[in-house]
Order: C-alpha cells, then structure tokens, then sequence
C-alpha cells in the first residue's frame, strides 16, 4: 500500500511540477496521526558516544543516545534525519520508534532504485540535549530526486526531496 502511495504522490509531483525540497534547503514538515514531522537533509555529521562527551573528546556532532549503529561521515554524504513533535504541546517526541527509508524517483515519477533503508539513530546535539532530540542517519544519496517515507510509532509520512 505505501508503494502505491509513493508512486501515486511521484505521478502528482511530476505532473504538477510541483516543488521539492533541496538538499540544502530540505526542511519539510508533514503531518504524522498525532505528530508533526520535520524532514532536514543536510551534511553528514560525527556521531559521539556519551564516555565521549563525558571525557571531554567530543564536544561538536551528534551523540548517539539509542538506536542502530551509526555511519559516520567518511562513510556517507547526507545526514537525513526528522524531528518529531507532539502535534498537541509543541513538545519533541524523545522516545519515538521511527522506521526511514529512501528510493531514487525518476523524471516520470516512477520509483527507479530499490528501497534503502535508514538505519535509526536516536541523537541528541551535544550540549543540547533531549529537547535536540532527532531521528535518522548519515546516508549517502546521489543528486537526484527521492521520496523519503517515514513511520513514527506507527503514522506515515512522505516526502519529496531533491538533492
């Protein structure tokens, strides 16, 4: 069912010549059941573990608070993550179950690569903390145009994005 949602929003996009979000300027917010959805494509970024920043070693980047492994940057170009907020109190979702993946959208709208899956990082800006709280991965991703879907705790979301 999402396949076919993807390609039916891929047809509308490239029918309408509707805008996509940019690699630079990819801050796209969507609706998700209860949650707002922000999506950010932006440069790949270090992540830290907490002996880390508590030792005093890092102190810029992201740390790594749960979730699957991350890839640093040497191994990617993309840093594609979401903020999620609680669409009720304005407040960031810390303990979120977001799934993420990506797929190349050709000129006509149609899906041209295989699904890639995001592995999830729960992170927080180091310093900032939970109220920082972001969801996503470095990635790497060619420029092109993609269609992101996103699940928090269940609710979907898709996006267009155009690196």
């Amino acid at each position: 069912m999402t396949r076919i949602r993807n390609l039916f929003i891929a047809a509308a996009f490239a029918l309408t010549g509707a805008a996509a979000a940019h690699a630079g300027d990819a801050n796209m917010t969507k609706e998700a059941g209860p949650y707002e959805v922000a999506l950010h494509v932006l440069p790949a970024e270090p992540f830290h573990t907490q002996a880390e920043v508590d030792s005093g070693k890092a102190t810029k980047g992201m740390l790594a608070v749960a979730g699957a492994d991350p890839v640093q940057p040497d191994a990617a170009n993309h840093h594609l993550i979401v903020h999620v907020s609680d669409k009720g109190t304005d407040k960031p979702v810390t303990d979120a179950t977001v799934m993420m993946t990506y797929e190349r959208v050709g000129e006509n709208g149609e899906m041209t690569g295989t699904p890639q899956d995001v592995p999830v990082v729960n992170m927080q800006v180091i310093g900032k903390g939970a109220a920082s709280t972001h969801y996503g991965n470095n990635v790497t991703m060619s420029p092109g145009h993609y269609s992101v879907s996103v699940v928090v705790n269940g609710y979907p979301a898709t996006f267009d994005v155009s690196i």
